[in-house]
């Protein structure tokens, strides 16, 4: 899993769920709203509008093994 800094990186899909870091270090599965503006929106309904995201990620799939 990978971490990518907002400053020097967009996400490629929006309205798809990422993990996300806000800069207090705290980690939430948010939703891309706008590729725009980068308005981000957690999954209780809460805006990161107050606080700043610093980093997204998807993470790796898991291989299946047979």
């Amino acid at each position: 899993m990978k971490w990518y800094s907002v400053k020097k990186y967009r996400p490629a899909i929006w309205r798809c769920m990422y993990l996300v870091r806000l800069e207090s270090s705290e980690i939430f599965i948010a939703t891309l709203e706008s590729d725009i503006e980068l308005t981000w929106i957690s999954d209780d309904g809460k805006y990161f509008d107050d606080y700043d995201v610093t980093h997204f990620c998807i993470p790796d799939p898991i291989e299946i093994e047979e």
